[in-house]
């Protein structure tokens, strides 16, 4: 793991430094706010965790079929990327459907559901339930038309023992996009699995009325990659206390994701992170004559960090500096 330590007042492709004639805005990293993201279904894997590009597409709604709470997907385009909601117990990969250890004997899968899907757009029910590491043919339920007032859905599922499961719903079809259109919406309660025989247990979480909020702790009127990473487990910008003037300053680190397969920098800058469509400036009318700043800085191997400024005019680049 590679970790790079720069307290400084960085600016990284953004449009303004530390300077005579333009001080920068909580340029001392003094000032943070610990803010709520998002938030997910308790025991449940969802988009907003997985595929976090600023918009949340797994939401709690106060629409209940059951007692005070259900789940709403939605679809979305992003810059041109055609994006949809999920929840998920267990998790997709592509080699299977891995689930989580359930060992009750069940026949099919019922809930209740309300949706709009657009056109020939469909949302799914799936569940795909293991015994010993062998797959029963999965059930992949449609859901599908404009159905305005909560609707009982059941799906057989094939009889059998069992020793996990995994159950999803998702907002459009994730094998075939060819009808995914981005106004298209779902929401599923009160989820359970049936049986001829014994009751078979409770799901985790069955009518989503247990959610876990996610915040980040980021510097005010800074952008960072943090709430991509929040995801992951890690974030690349943090506070310290190691600071060369005033309480704090800003620490980043570089990471590489296995779930990713890739090594994500930690970025700061005073310009807008947009995952899909890159940084952009901010507005910015003095004329600085230097950029300052002070920094600590631990090399791993090659590797190294950089400050970039950049002003520019009617969308040209008029001048700026770049300090690897």
């Amino acid at each position: 793991m590679k970790r790079i330590l720069l307290p400084l007042s960085l600016a990284l492709i953004a449009t303004a430094g530390h300077a005579q004639l333009g001080v920068l805005t909580n340029g001392g990293f003094e000032s943070w706010t610990n803010s709520v993201i998002y938030n997910t279904p308790a025991t449940w894997t969802s988009s907003n965790q997985n595929e976090w590009y600023g918009t949340a597409l797994c939401t709690k709604s106060n629409d209940a079929q059951h007692l005070s709470h259900s789940i709403l997907l939605e679809n979305e385009v992003l810059s041109g990327d055609s994006l949809f909601g999920y929840a998920f117990l267990g998790m997709p990969s592509e080699a299977d459907l891995t689930g989580f250890p359930y060992t009750s004997a069940f026949d099919a899968v019922t809930g209740f559901y309300k949706c709009n899907t657009v056109g020939n757009d469909t949302a799914f029910v799936i569940v795909s339930k293991s015994f010993g590491g062998v797959p029963y043919p999965p059930v992949f339920g449609a859901i599908y038309g404009n159905v305005s007032s909560w609707t009982a859905f059941t799906f057989p599922v094939p009889t059998g023992p069992c020793d996990s499961v995994f159950v999803g719903f998702v907002s459009s079809n994730p094998f075939d996009g060819s009808n995914f259109n981005p106004n298209t919406w779902a929401m599923f309660d009160n989820v359970s699995f049936t049986n001829t025989g014994p009751t078979p247990a409770a799901l985790p979480n069955p009518s989503f009325e247990t959610w876990t909020d996610v915040s980040i702790n980021d510097p005010d009127n800074w952008d960072t990659y943090n709430t991509l990473m929040v995801s992951t487990g890690t974030i690349n910008v943090e506070q310290t206390t190691d600071a060369a003037a005033g309480t704090y300053a800003a620490q980043l680190s570089t990471y590489y994701i296995p779930t990713w397969g890739d090594t994500i920098p930690g970025v700061l800058t005073n310009g807008i992170i947009d995952p899909m469509a890159g940084i952009s400036t901010i507005p910015y009318a003095a004329e600085p004559a230097n950029f300052s700043g002070q920094y600590k800085y631990v090399m791993s191997g090659t590797d190294l960090a950089e400050v970039q400024v950049l002003f520019l005019q009617a969308g040209s680049t008029i001048g700026g500096f770049y300090l690897p």
